[in-house]
């Protein structure tokens, strides 16, 4: 399939603009995914440091209870040493609980390392306080103050380091984290732009390939239509010299053949003498074959007429029904020596502008054509109405019974000397002229002729004939 040069220029910049809008919704897409993989991963860091403080405050407050309830024990305050154990065991209780569950949340080596060391110091603190516990029970509160002061506050503040080492692990790791997002997206914007500055180059080279194409489409078009200018100039030359020829031709032979048939009348008069019936019988003939040929050569200098833009109309308002009527008493002798019966039906009520005389001659030349062609005996219709469309006008109608119009030869019927049968033995006899006379008067006029015809069958011819109410300023 081609598609034209505007087509694939629409196609190429669609294409562009559809790439262009592909590669921002990728980028658009993918930052948006690595954002949400950002986020995540934020998140994550956001939960482990907070986890993180909250057992480093729970260190704090088991140190604390731990004190508290020593304290109370050397005041003789058993009930609140025994209310800190408590808290001291729920605590120590929760710590366990929130350390397991940040524990899966550290991967790395260096995270592990800190977490191994936070168990080892909580162990130690785990095991100094039940020794605590057991000296107090004991009542021996200065024992139980010397493992504080030395094995427990040590394993706590190991236990708490580690935390904090944690901690500020995180706090690395978020920062590190923070700048690799940032720096992805930079890079993404990066790549984003460079893609959508690649896809405008490629697509100005596209548009510039395309308008080279076009230009040289467009600069071969317009050879082609200079070179073919020249060459309808060339024949619009050789057409005129053609017509100016037959014109002139036809003109000097008109001439002679006017006085061959004013002298041949003269004679058939007996104006200088008498003749014999045998020498009457061959000056009939001249004179009838000098009609013909007059008639020719009128038709040929009215078409070279109409061809080299001279013919000049003389536009009247005229009744085209009169002028068939006229047309079909002319031509009556010649359709009874074949027996042809002529039916008529003029109804037309509509005047229009035209030139009467070129009215008759396309009546005359289809009407004659239309008797010449049918067999003896036959019919031939005319009729002329009103038209019946939008536009006013007057439809002439003529149907003979001849042999019909082959499909093969309908589209040329009108052209000058064309003929269906070219055989020079043809059963019918004619220059080919008629037809294109016609179609030519026709056309002058701004009127419409078409044909429809079934071989064998015959031929109908429909001739619209406008009112031409633009021609009124010509005719006042």
């Amino acid at each position: 399939m081609k598609f034209s040069i505007r087509t694939k220029l629409i196609i190429s910049f669609f294409m562009v603009t559809v790439l262009i809008a592909a590669a921002g919704l990728l980028s658009v897409l993918l930052g948006a995914a690595k954002f949400r993989v950002a986020g995540k991963l934020v998140k994550t860091r956001e939960i482990k440091d907070d986890g993180l403080h909250k057992i480093e405050t729970m260190l704090v407050s088991l140190h604390c209870y731990e004190t508290q309830m020593i304290l109370s024990e050397y005041l003789n305050k058993s009930g609140e040493a025994w209310e800190y154990k408590e808290k001291y065991n729920k605590k120590a209780s929760e710590l366990e609980q929130a350390f397991k569950d940040m524990f899966p949340l550290f991967i790395s080596d260096l995270s592990r390392k800190e977490i191994a060391g936070f168990y080892s110091g909580w162990n130690s603190h785990t095991q100094s306080h039940e020794k605590i516990i057991n000296h107090l029970n004991k009542g021996e509160i200065a024992a139980a103050v010397d493992i504080q002061q030395a094995e427990s506050r040590r394993s706590f503040e190991r236990s708490l380091a580690s935390i904090h080492q944690l901690i500020q692990y995180n706090n690395e790791k978020t920062v590190e984290l923070y700048r690799k997002i940032i720096s992805g997206y930079r890079d993404d914007r990066i790549k984003m732009y460079a893609a959508l500055i690649f896809l405008t180059i490629l697509g100005l080279g596209i548009g510039v390939h395309v308008s080279l194409r076009i230009s040289r489409h467009i600069t071969e078009r317009r050879r082609a239509e200079d070179k073919l200018n020249d060459i309808n100039k060339k024949l619009a030359r050789v057409s005129q010299y053609k017509s100016e020829f037959l014109a002139n031709i036809s003109h000097e032979l008109r001439t002679p053949l006017t006085a061959i048939l004013a002298f041949t009348g003269e004679l058939l008069k007996k104006s200088v003498g008498n003749i014999s019936p045998e020498q009457e019988e061959y000056l009939r003939d001249i004179r009838e074959s000098a009609g013909q040929l007059l008639n020719m050569i009128n038709d040929l200098l009215d078409l070279s007429k109409i061809e080299s833009g001279k013919m000049e109309l003389n536009l009247t308002e005229v009744s085209i029904g009169d002028i068939a009527r006229e047309v079909e008493k002319m031509l009556y002798p010649l359709a009874d020596e074949k027996n042809i019966k002529i039916n008529s039906e003029i109804n037309e009520s509509q005047a229009v502008i035209a030139d009467r005389e070129k009215v008759r001659q396309v009546i005359q030349n289809l009407l004659a054509n239309a008797i010449k062609y049918s067999p003896p005996g036959s019919e031939i219709h005319l009729s002329v109405a009103d038209s019946d469309s939008i536009v006013e006008g007057v439809v002439i109608k003529i149907k003979d019974s001849g042999p019909g119009i082959p499909d093969e030869h309908k589209e040329r019927i009108f052209d000058a000397f064309y003929q269906v049968d070219r055989k020079l033995n043809r059963e019918y006899r004619g220059s080919g002229l008629g037809l294109a006379l016609v179609k030519k008067i026709v056309d002058l006029h701004l009127g419409e002729i078409r044909l429809e015809s079934v071989q064998g069958k015959g031929t109908v011819f429909y001739v619209f004939w406008p009112a031409y109410p633009a021609f009124e300023d010509d005719l006042e």
